[in-house]
């Protein structure tokens, strides 16, 4: 827990609660897009710890479901099809190519997986069908 350890080193370096003191030490969280939630989060619930928090990127409105969500995902899709042109298409289709693979009748999920060497248990148990996928 980061709080925790806040509140370990201040008091290993020997800062003063006071934040008024020279002996203070501020704590800064810094952190970009899903951390960058957990720094902003992170001032939210320990304002007595944590004195500043710079979150770059961070999908606030995302998670306050304050826009749709599909909108963070359109965003990277339009950056990564700017910067390698087709890139969106190719992952589509890709992606659509392994649903049409993997969503069979004729074998479960944990074969499908073993037959493409994922690791033993590396699908969790509550995806058993095409449906899990959905």
């Amino acid at each position: 827990d980061f709080a925790k350890a806040a509140q370990f080193y201040r008091k290993k370096l020997g800062c003063s609660s006071d934040k008024s003191s020279k002996n203070y030490c501020p704590v800064i969280t810094v952190a970009g897009s899903y951390p960058g939630f957990l720094s902003a989060m992170m001032r939210l619930m320990h304002p007595d710890i944590v004195d500043i928090a710079y979150a770059t990127s961070a999908p606030l409105h995302l998670y306050s479901h304050g826009i749709d969500p599909k909108t963070y995902y359109d965003y990277v899709t339009r950056v990564a099809d700017a910067a390698v042109p087709g890139c969106a298409a190719a992952v589509k289709e890709t992606t659509k190519e392994f649903h049409d693979w993997a969503v069979t009748p004729d074998a479960t999920m944990q074969e499908k997986a073993k037959e493409i060497k994922i690791c033993e248990g590396g699908i969790p148990k509550y995806i058993t069908d095409s449906d899990s996928l959905e």
